[in-house]
């Protein structure tokens, strides 16, 4: 296999896994900042009549804003695995270099028994 061939597998198969996420990152920004304004709005309007509304809501809102930030921290960590394919296809074809040379002399075993 060639290095070239080697490095445009590794990036149709893992590329996904490490694609750009600066668009996802900011949409969840976005409906971060979205669940804190209704928060906020909910928090303004309280009247005591509605206090078993208002925390049923904010409990909803609360787990949103866990799970979003949850998402972001994922989002985050991946794109700090930055991949170099080109880098990955050497160190492959490096150590597959005697490989051929390995697998005819056969396993241990194998061997014992010639």
């Amino acid at each position: 296999m060639t290095r070239k061939r080697l490095v445009s597998e590794l990036e149709e198969q893992l590329g996904a896994k490490f694609k750009d996420s600066t668009e996802e990152l900011k949409q969840i920004d976005n409906a971060l900042r979205e669940n804190k304004r209704k928060v906020d709005g909910l928090l303004d309007n309280v009247d005591e009549r509605h206090k078993d509304i208002l925390n049923e809501r904010l409990d909803k809102l609360k787990a949103e804003r866990q799970f979003l930030e949850e998402e972001k921290e994922k989002l985050l960590s991946q794109k700090k695995r930055k991949v170099n394919f080109q880098e990955a296809a050497h160190e492959i074809l490096e150590y597959l270099s005697n490989a051929d040379q390995v697998l005819a002399k056969g396993t241990p075993r194998g061997r014992k028994f010639t």
